[in-house]
């Protein structure tokens, strides 16, 4: 039932009522929502970042049972298998979520899910919101994580077989126009074997 989707692969940018701009990313689905008077967004499934500069409003952002509020600046907001990430920018929020308010400053991030809050850290802004300028950026990052940001951005199942190399490391700048390509180029690096069964099927393995 949502006002606004995304298909899988594709990055959209919006204006919404009020004058907020947004870019959603793949496979997002929100609705136009209000509380309180304020003008806002409910997002259901994916991941949105928005610019509310805006003189003289508020604008928030709803998901999992809390809701992100700003009173102008840029920050992203990612619901994904009921944790919610929100990241901000530029500028402060205010997080309401488990029966809490916590302050999220400028290049901080927190996550929350029902009933449970993490503590505010610091985050690399640049690479978490690469997806914005078509890329994703790992740096360090355990493959299995790896493969769960990259299924948001294609169709289909990519299945890892063994949880040694579930939890190998992996540094890499992905292309999103070219991200069926990734564990491909992975495979000598890593010495795995990418199997894809269907376009909707990969299992990858150790070599």
């Amino acid at each position: 039932m949502a006002d606004i989707r995304t298909a899988s692969g594709e990055r959209r940018e919006m204006v919404l009522p009020g004058g907020v701009k947004a870019m959603l990313a793949s496979d997002t689905s929100l609705s136009l929502v209000a509380k309180q008077g304020v003008s806002g967004v409910a997002i259901h499934h994916g991941e949105a970042w928005f610019d509310h500069r805006v003189a003289g409003t508020n604008f928030f952002v709803a998901a999992t049972g809390g809701a992100t509020w700003s009173e102008g600046g840029r920050f992203d907001v990612a619901n994904y298998a009921g944790t919610t990430t929100v990241i901000a920018e530029q500028n402060g929020l205010v997080l309401r979520a488990g029966g809490t308010m916590k302050p999220v400053q400028a290049g901080q991030e927190v996550r929350y899910g029902d009933g449970w809050v993490s503590d505010p850290r610091k985050v690399n802004v640049g690479n978490a919101l690469a997806w914005r300028n078509g890329q994703l950026v790992f740096i360090g990052e355990r493959l299995d994580d790896v493969v769960n940001i990259l299924e948001r951005w294609q169709d289909g199942k990519i299945v890892i077989l063994g949880d040694a190399l579930k939890s190998r490391k992996v540094t890499i700048v992905v292309d999103l126009d070219r991200s069926r390509h990734v564990l491909d180029a992975l495979s000598t690096v890593l010495s795995i074997k990418v199997d894809q069964f269907t376009d909707y099927l990969t299992v990858v393995r150790a070599a």
